[in-house]
């Protein structure tokens, strides 16, 4: 621990260093950690898990209040306290975007910030399809709470095959499934192979090429 504590307080003292720099102005505390900057300010973030089952319908994402927690390198973050963004990442539409464009570990998906959240094709919603988006999310994480009150975890709420366990928080992601489609112009009964051929000609539209994808 002191061998670390020295080097860290010789790169923090480098001359290249930046006078303005967090590293430099804590030059003479080596032992303390820099700032998490994003978690000052006590602000909502969505923590999401960088790997999951890919035998899971929907990503276990979920909110953190006041940046209670700071999220380690097994997660990702977004500082947002916005329900239609959580509603997006939370959506079947979001999981089967992860299984084209995710990584793999073994079998399972790898949820990259510029591999998958960066590209997801997003229309502009109308205040409606927002509204409705955001109804539905609420209710997911109402449906959440209850569960939590009972002791349930996110992991034992969304265990592969355990849906039929929580009927009322499956029947709450159905709706907002159906209010997700309906924002990006989809019929509810659509086949999902045909909504990933839908999402990436969108995402091919959205970067200009020529390409396209048949299904």
């Amino acid at each position: 621990m002191n061998r670390r504590i020295k080097a860290n307080k010789e790169y923090r003292s480098h001359d290249n260093r930046p006078k303005a720099g967090d590293a430099y102005k804590l030059k003479d505390k080596p032992h303390r950690p820099r700032p998490a900057g994003a978690f000052v300010d006590n602000k909502d973030y969505l923590l999401i898990p960088r790997h999951t089952s890919h035998r899971r319908r929907y990503i276990p994402i979920g909110f953190v209040e006041k940046a209670k927690t700071i999220p380690g390198d097994a997660t990702s973050f977004i500082p947002t306290d916005d329900k239609v963004v959580f509603g997006l990442l939370v959506s079947r539409l979001m999981t089967l975007w992860l299984d084209m464009t995710g990584g793999r570990l073994r079998a399972d998906y790898r949820f990259g910030s510029d591999t998958v959240y960066n590209t997801l094709p997003v229309l502009n919603f109308t205040v409606e399809d927002r509204a409705r988006i955001t109804e539905c999310a609420e209710k997911i994480l109402a449906e959440r709470q209850k569960l939590i009150d009972r002791g349930k975890s996110l992991e034992m709420m969304y265990k592969p095959g355990d849906e039929l366990y929580y009927p009322r928080l499956f029947d709450a992601h159905d709706q907002l499934d159906k209010a997700v489609y309906k924002a990006y112009g989809l019929p509810i009964d659509i086949n999902e192979k045909d909504v990933q051929v839908f999402l990436f000609n969108e995402y091919l539209k959205s970067n200009k090429t020529k390409t396209s994808v048949k299904k």
